[in-house]
């Protein structure tokens, strides 16, 4: 019972997240190209959806470690579905970037879309990395930084294991430095 009432709360917020997030890109798009309006209105609801149920309960540490004023190539390790709205604890404006098929779940990927998240297909590993690379710098140029699971996807075991090249690459290529985060 538990569970279903984590997954409607979670629709209900997604459904809000999409509405919300689509009247102020509207409102902000001729000024703001970097969607830095979007990113801390999600910021905001990500502390909601963090903050209502009474026994999710998180720690942040390191922020001091973060230059606000600098875009990086975040990386980040991948357990569970929280690890997402997690990052955005972070104060950076940030695009994701995720698999071709997170961006067809209802309401969710629609809110990707519109939050200008970087969408791969990683059946096709050589077309991922050049959008990765092309999309990633034009974020990165635009003032964002570019959060990667470098694993490529979500660990089952609760162990880091290889990554891949991505998320160096497109550091090496932009110029920018690696941000580690560790969630657990």
């Amino acid at each position: 019972m538990l569970s279903l009432l984590l997954y409607l709360y979670a629709i209900v917020i997604c459904t809000l997240f999409l509405i919300v997030s689509a009247l102020v890109l509207v409102v902000t798009w001729p000024f703001d190209k970097s969607r830095r309006a979007v990113h801390e209105l999600s910021r905001v609801l990500v502390h909601l959806f963090f903050g209502v149920p009474p026994f999710w309960r998180f720690r942040v540490e390191g922020l001091e470690h973060v230059d606000r004023s600098r875009s990086y190539v975040i990386v980040l390790n991948h357990q569970a579905m929280t690890d997402i709205p997690a990052l955005y604890c972070v104060p950076l404006n940030f695009r994701w970037v995720s698999k071709r098929e997170v961006f067809r779940i209802p309401f969710f990927g629609q809110f990707l879309r519109l939050h200008g998240d970087i969408c791969i297909d990683r059946g096709h590993a050589s077309e991922a990395m050049e959008q990765l690379l092309r999309d990633g710098r034009l974020w990165i140029s635009r003032g964002a930084s570019v959060a990667i699971f470098p694993e490529g996807t979500r660990s089952k075991d609760g162990e880091i294991h290889r990554f891949k090249a991505g998320a160096f690459e497109l550091a090496r290529k932009a110029g920018v430095e690696i941000l580690p985060v560790v969630l657990d």
